[in-house]
């Protein structure tokens, strides 16, 4: 959402009427890219520090790019390393926490992320096709499915299970399920329920 303000400059004794307008939400990155709700942001490796002293931290030196197993980090905009779930998962190795020179992986938690598991409406499942990708997929067994009177298992996940390792995300034939920062997940878009 942009906001304009109107104003007033004085340029060489000349009044000039001109226009402040302001992004209310997103960032001025995401705006200028087209990004208005900034729902492209993207995930950081694990134990990254805060978004904002990641940026002023990170020197984009690609050490946790070289050092990942499983080859899951990668440059992202303006060089600094992202995650693409699309390439596999990540197991928590702590490799790219240990290469880490610059500190911005130095987030003193036992939980890697914060992210959110996003199951979209363009799952199979959700559109009255049989699939179980994402759950033969998931070893924390934190996505079930659960039966629907006359139609298709639905997909449900278990966040006190999920991890968010991203082992559902590349196997999932029409790329519906997503792991994103949790202020920008819609909570429309994810069927959440806590372990029995």
């Amino acid at each position: 959402m942009c906001t304009i303000e109107p104003s007033y400059v004085t340029v060489g004794g000349q009044g000039f009427g001109i226009r402040k307008m302001a992004v209310t939400s997103g960032n001025r990155r995401g705006f200028l890219r087209g990004d208005f709700r900034a729902k492209k942001s993207s995930v950081r490796p694990p134990w990254a520090v805060e978004e904002a002293v990641f940026v002023m931290y990170c020197s984009r030196c690609n050490a946790c790019v070289e050092h990942c197993p499983e080859h899951i980090i990668e440059p992202g905009s303006g060089g600094f390393p992202q995650i693409n779930f699309h390439k596999g998962e990540c197991s928590f190795c702590g490799k790219c926490r240990d290469a880490c020179p610059d500190k911005a992986l130095s987030l003193p938690s036992t939980t890697p992320w914060n992210l959110q598991p996003v199951i979209a409406d363009t799952c199979l499942a959700k559109r009255q096709v049989t699939c179980f990708s994402c759950v033969e997929q998931c070893e924390q067994e934190a996505i079930r499915m659960s039966p629907v009177l006359r139609g298709v298992a639905q997909p449900e996940i278990i966040t006190d299970k999920c991890s968010c390792c991203g082992a559902c995300v590349a196997p999932c034939p029409v790329s519906a399920i997503d792991l994103r920062i949790p202020k920008f997940a819609s909570s429309q878009a994810v069927s959440v329920t806590a372990s029995a």
